[in-house]
Order: structure tokens, then sequence, then C-alpha cells
């Protein structure tokens, strides 16, 4: 107590709390004053302030208070436990603020992030996500795979989760999921997680949707197809140029009607 307080044995003994230590005498003096009062400890109070150890310093305790009765039964004496807890609040102070820098990131990044546990229940997930689903991210929170999706595609995901938690390496991969919209492609990026706490393991999935891009591709392709068709239907000289003039594709009747071979 004395090296907390940054004052000798001698200075403590016979002097009041607010004589030792003032700048917390306002909130300890009425705890000690309750305890002589009613005979009953109290547990467990968090207290900060500063002391002449460290006098530019904000220091936090968890302080309790025991009676110590006469032989008469009446409270003689209060004793008090302190245990010193300032980096245990900045380290609860650091967390809060992680938490709350990785809870703006993930609602603001514009893609689905979600955390399922290994039975495919989710864990966590943010407004985009759960939209895609047509609920709240509280009404997603505990709903398993199973439940959101047809059992196919709910026992391959889950199937992917065990993997990952079992051999602790993510994975990427490409899925067909029906949402609200209808039946749209996401690739996904899935990174085994563990709770600050210790807690429950599971997955983080981070997805993009790659449904336009897939429809552009198949509107492509299909385009490509019908074009080469055409030309392929025309028994004359065609050819198909680009901005530049340079020959994109070509049909003709016969080959011997080009100057230069089909592959030039």
């Amino acid at each position: 107590m004395a090296a907390i307080n940054g004052r000798s044995i001698a200075e403590h003994l016979g002097r009041a709390i607010r004589e030792v230590v003032p700048d917390v005498a306002d909130k300890v003096e009425p705890i000690f004053r309750r305890v002589f009062r009613t005979g009953e400890p109290a547990l467990d109070h968090k207290v900060h302030g500063y002391t002449a150890a460290e006098p530019q310093t904000r220091l936090d305790w968890l302080v309790s208070y025991h009676p110590l009765e006469s032989e008469a039964g009446s409270v003689e004496f209060v004793s008090a436990v302190v245990l010193e807890i300032t980096g245990r609040k900045r380290a609860e102070i650091a967390l809060r603020e992680s938490e709350e820098q990785y809870r703006l990131l993930v609602e603001h990044t514009g893609m689905p992030i979600t955390i399922f546990d290994r039975e495919g229940r989710c864990l966590f997930s943010n407004q985009i996500a759960a939209q895609n689903l047509g609920l709240t991210p509280e009404g997603l929170v505990g709903k398993t795979l199973h439940d959101l999706f047809p059992k196919e595609a709910a026992d391959r995901l889950v199937g992917q989760l065990s993997e990952i938690l079992d051999t602790g390496i993510g994975i990427q991969t490409e899925n067909l999921l029906e949402t609200t919209t209808g039946k749209r492609w996401f690739w996904s990026i899935l990174q085994p997680v563990q709770a600050s706490s210790g807690g429950v393991p599971g997955v983080q999935i981070v997805s993009r949707d790659l449904t336009e891009r897939k429809l552009m591709k198949e509107a492509l392709a299909e385009s490509e197809a019908k074009n080469r068709a055409i030309l392929n239907a025309i028994p004359d000289l065609m050819f198909r140029l680009g901005h530049e003039g340079r020959v994109l594709d070509f049909s003709a009747g016969q080959v011997e009607d080009l100057a230069v071979p089909p592959e030039q």
C-alpha cells in the first residue's frame, strides 16, 4: 500500500485517508463510514485517482473493504484490500476502441461480412450481409446456414467451415446463393478467427458480389457466338473491324479469296 501511494509506512500510520491520498478521499470515505455503520463488507469498488508516487498518471484500483470486529461485536477497524488494475483498464479501453474501429470498418466496407461457427451458426453479421438475406444483423445472428439456404448449399458451406477450422487455413471460393434479389454469385474469402475472449472460434467470410460480372461475361459470350453464327451463314467475304481498323473477325466463302492466310 505504501508503494502504491508513494509514501512511507510511517507517513500512513495514524493519518486519515484524506491526508495520505486526498485525491480519492471523496470516493472512499463514504464507503468506510458505511462499513463501520452496517458491519457489512463492501466488495470490488472501482476507484481511480492520482498518488504521490505517480502524480501525473491516472491510476485505477479495485478495492474491497472488510469490517474487523472487536470482542464486543462492534466494528473496530476496516481493512482495505487494494488491487491496482490500471493495466487491465487500459487494455479494456484499447479493446473497446479496437472493436469500434472494426465495427466501423465492416459496416462501411460495402461488402457482406459474416462470422459463422463450426455448426454453421451465425455469430456476427454486418448490415449489407443481413440485407442480402432479407434480415437485420440481429435477426441473422443465431441462425444456421440450414435456416438460410437449401440443404445442398448449406451442407457444402458447413463442410468448408469445418475444413478451415480443422486446418487453420483460409480459402477462396465462389458460390451461387439465393438472396432476396434472386440467385447471385459471390466470391468469398474465408478465414479462421478466434474470439477475443477465447470463446467459440469461427470463420469470417468476406464476400464480393460477382453477379453483374458473370452476367456481362455470359452476355459477351452469347453475342460473340451470335456474331460468329451470322458470319458463318454468309457465303461472301465479310470482315468485322475494331475502332482502330483492326480485323476482329471475318467470314469467307473460300479461304482462297483472302489476300493473306487467315492466321495473319
